[in-house]
């Protein structure tokens, strides 16, 4: 077996442990939008998305090293884009892979279309790299973009994620389609569906947070108790189905998920933080093509 990059080691064993609370109050992300006008392709975001993500890669390669472009760890220092946006780093447990440390999200706001990269934790220092090869794969690298313009380019960063207190019913508006894998088949009832949802989401919370240099202090059997007490109710759904390409794997891969307005009611507190994390980082699978993406709204 290879030894294992720095990377790895340092994702492997992270300096801090914190609670959920603390986690979310520690939380960094750095942010890159392009801001596009004129474009004007019929194509459905989230399938875009996924085009997005693949002309980024494409063009990271560009970039890389020969071992990471190969699929192994980058032995530049720092290791290329490339190595730490897309490679897998290692798991967390046997079944529990860590997260690649980015978001998409395309979103329209009158005559233009926003396309914004998050990049978690420690993987923003490699921010202008991913910005510059964004702007180049808009450019370049995307068929569906011809005709269209970069008007604006921003980077910037969060440092916190809010969470609020005492809140017995909560609304998740899915803005793209969420997709949820299980183990042991889809589950029964409404109160299991709630329950694969917030394991979904403290499964992914918890691997990002090795990007932010931490493991998560939890009460896991807590946690998976107090989620049978969580009501839940879609106020509305719809579902999609498109396809994208793999140029990994040279073939169109069939996608699907719901997009619901889900109302949950009960004791939400100890969920809180992953919940309002969750709506900064997705949840479900295929998070970093822009699937799973929610608002978090809350009664006032």
């Amino acid at each position: 077996m290879s030894e294992r990059s720095a990377l790895e080691q340092r994702l492997s064993a992270p300096g801090h442990r914190r609670s959920p609370q603390d986690l979310a109050a520690a939380w960094f992300m750095g942010q890159v939008r392009l801001t596009v006008a004129g474009f004007t392709a019929d194509v459905p975001l989230a399938r875009l998305a996924g085009r997005v993500r693949g002309a980024l890669g494409a063009v990271l390669r560009l970039a890389a090293s020969p071992e990471a472009v190969a699929g192994t760890a980058c032995p530049w220092q720092p290791p290329c884009a490339l190595d730490v946006l897309y490679r897998s780093q290692g798991n967390i447990t046997p079944g529990l892979e860590i997260p690649k440390p980015y978001v998409l999200a395309l979103s329209r706001e009158a005559e233009f279309l926003h396309v914004d990269l998050g990049l978690v934790g420690f993987a923003s220092e490699w921010m202008e790299d991913a910005a510059a090869a964004l702007t180049l794969a808009w450019r370049h690298h995307l068929p569906d973009a011809r005709g269209s313009q970069i008007v604006d380019r921003r980077l910037g960063s969060t440092e916190t994620v809010a969470v609020p207190r005492g809140v017995h019913r909560a609304v998740l508006a899915f803005e793209t389609p969420v997709e949820l894998r299980f183990r042991e088949g889809p589950p029964s009832d409404a109160g299991a569906a709630v329950g694969s949802l917030l394991a979904s989401l403290g499964n992914r919370v918890s691997g990002l947070a090795r990007w932010q240099d931490a493991t998560v202090d939890a009460d896991w059997p807590r946690l998976k108790e107090a989620a049978r007490g969580i009501a839940a109710h879609v106020v509305s759904n719809d579902r999609e189905h498109w396809d994208r390409h793999s140029n990994r794997q040279r073939r169109w891969i069939p996608m699907q998920g719901e997009r619901p307005t889900l109302v949950l009611e009960g004791d939400l507190e100890p969920f809180l933080p992953w919940l309002a994390i969750g709506a900064a980082v997705h949840v479900g699978s295929h998070a970093a093509l822009g699937m799973g993406r929610y608002r978090l709204l809350l009664p006032t």
